[in-house]
């Protein structure tokens, strides 16, 4: 089999959507995904298996291990409802790393008790106005 691969190592943007797309054509040769931690932010991507190649990020300060919650918001990628791969796999290189990564997907997920949203003074005035005239 022949491995083609697709880089992605950044946030959302308008070429990581067409990647994306590309990625999920049958008729691409694109099979294999290399990714950062982006590849938890919002792609709906055909993913049947996640390899962690390290649990440890660089978060714009330090070195440090991935949070229980974006091990999970990553390695729910693979095997998504509705995908072509409704059930996933997901493993590390390292051996050692596979403690943090079971004990990780087993814990329970924190409540969320306080969200913020951040919106622009436009989008502000904006639903102002259709709250307006939607009453």
């Amino acid at each position: 089999m022949k491995l083609t691969f697709l880089v992605v190592m950044c946030g959302l943007t308008y070429s990581l959507s067409l990647q994306a797309t590309m990625f999920n054509d049958d008729t691409s040769d694109l099979n294999v995904l290399v990714a950062s931690d982006a590849i938890g932010m919002g792609l709906n991507l055909n993913i049947s298996r996640i390899i962690f190649s390290t649990m440890m990020k660089f978060d714009g300060f330090c070195n440090r291990e991935l949070t229980v919650a974006e091990i999970k918001q990553i390695a729910g990628r693979a095997g998504r409802y509705g995908s072509k791969f409704p059930v996933g796999e997901v493993t590390c290189l390292n051996p050692q790393d596979l403690p943090l990564l079971h004990s990780s997907l087993k814990s329970a997920s924190s409540i969320i008790e306080v969200s913020f949203l951040h919106i622009t003074f436009q989008q502000y005035e904006c639903s102002k106005k259709l709250c307006i005239i939607h009453n």
